[in-house]
């Protein structure tokens, strides 16, 4: 229902767009100049009211993802008992983790020692957002791997909060999670999804 409203005011906007044109060529030709002249700037000018992030977006997007998307394992599970001898035994796995919020951080307790922390950071002004997750170890703040994203900046309809540019639906691009670069997201078989599974599981 909502994309037929967006829809329905893009047409309009449409109409409103053709007409400014037709206008601004017609007052042209009335004082003896070429329409277009006139015409053109002001087809441009309706265009970028609306769509002037339309391009920037789509061009930053795949740039962002070579530079920064992607899994990163800086620690395995096996490798953090190694290191800590004795203290997988002492964790604390959780029946149903506990979720807060630090400011614009979401944190959900894996275990009595691991967190998983999702967090976004704006990119190119704001047009795109880095997402990461991390699996962060809560005595050290050590991050044990982190996995990066890049999307749309666009707020969720479904929830609220939104503003204006948040209806824009051309704007929802894909993830960088493509068959192409499928080696990003998985290193020696491993998801980011398996290291938060293993540290949640560390003491089996």
């Amino acid at each position: 229902m909502m994309a037929l409203a967006v829809l329905f005011v893009l047409v309009i906007y449409l109409a409103i767009a053709i007409l400014v044109v037709r206008l601004a060529a017609r007052a042209a030709r009335r004082r003896g100049i070429a329409g277009w002249h006139w015409g053109l700037p002001a087809a441009l000018a309706m265009y970028l009211l609306v769509f002037w992030d339309l391009i920037p977006t789509y061009a930053l997007h795949p740039y962002y993802c070579g530079k920064y998307a992607g899994l990163t394992v800086y620690k395995t599970p096996q490798q953090w008992r190694a290191e800590h001898p004795g203290e997988a035994e002492k964790i604390v796995v959780p029946e149903l983790g506990r979720q807060r919020q630090d400011g614009r951080d979401w944190i959900w307790e894996i275990n009595s020692r691991f967190d998983w922390i999702t967090s976004g950071e704006p990119l190119g002004g704001g047009l795109l957002t880095l997402a990461k997750q991390q699996v962060v170890d809560r005595q050290t703040g050590e991050i044990m791997a982190e996995v990066r994203d890049v999307k749309n900046s666009l707020g969720n309809l479904g929830v609220g909060y939104v503003d204006l540019g948040d209806y824009k639906f051309w704007m929802d691009i894909d993830t960088c999670r493509t068959d192409r670069n499928r080696q990003r997201w998985f290193k020696d078989g491993i998801s980011f999804s398996d290291v938060r599974v293993g540290f949640k599981q560390i003491l089996r």
